[in-house]
């Protein structure tokens, strides 16, 4: 995206334009699914679970 800036703008004409450029979050937003999964056990027993296959 291109934003022209002229010489001679005020300050909040160019604060302005520079709104328009908001940067956008890269990634896994965890936080939307908490809460989602009721578990039986505590996450650590399943943890020691998960582990013990490897014997």
């Amino acid at each position: 995206m291109l934003r022209v800036i002229k010489k001679g703008s005020t300050k909040e004409e160019i604060q302005k334009t520079l709104a328009g450029f908001t940067k956008k979050k890269k990634g896994f937003q965890a936080s939307n699914f908490s809460g989602i999964i009721d578990l039986d056990e505590s996450p650590m027993e399943i943890q020691k679970k998960l582990r013990d296959e490897w014997k």
